[in-house]
């Protein structure tokens, strides 16, 4: 979380594109978190000292990221809100809906990408600093709880 802080520090597009990719992962370790914190509580409760998880724990990331959001309220989940009509502007380029944070924002957030379809540029996601730090707080403060 640090990292993602200074990042929006810098104040740019491009750095809290980043910060977001960043903010995605620690969503993941913290959905991660959260279920090794349940396996081991069950395994406590079993009297066994295994930890039994999903293999899938470890190789996917949406599992990761929908049990982390659970403990994150889903408000906080929006790094952008809709600025814009989507009758009257073009929501390639303006911000027409609320954005939120997802597994495949986590890659938008990283890299450009080429629409052939749109003849555009796909860089960064929007974002505001003041979301961006909403977000890292509601993190920490759900992974004290683990």
């Amino acid at each position: 979380m640090d990292d993602a802080r200074t990042l929006i520090k810098k104040h740019t597009w491009q750095a809290k594109s980043h910060a977001v990719a960043l903010i995605v992962l620690a969503i993941e370790e913290l959905g991660k978190a959260k279920v090794l914190s349940d396996g081991l509580q069950q395994a406590i409760k079993k009297r066994i000292d295994i930890v039994e998880v999903e293999e899938a724990l470890f190789r996917l990331h949406e599992p990761k990221f929908e049990e982390g959001c659970s403990l994150i309220p889903s408000a906080a989940l929006v790094i952008e809100e809709a600025a814009y009509d989507r009758k009257f502007f073009d929501p390639d380029v303006f911000v027409t809906e609320d954005v939120e944070v997802n597994p495949k924002i986590r890659l938008e957030a990283t890299f450009v990408d080429w629409n052939d379809t749109k003849k555009m540029w796909k860089i960064g996601t929007p974002a505001t600093e003041e979301k961006i730090e909403n977000l890292i707080i509601k993190i920490e403060n759900a992974l004290e709880k683990i």
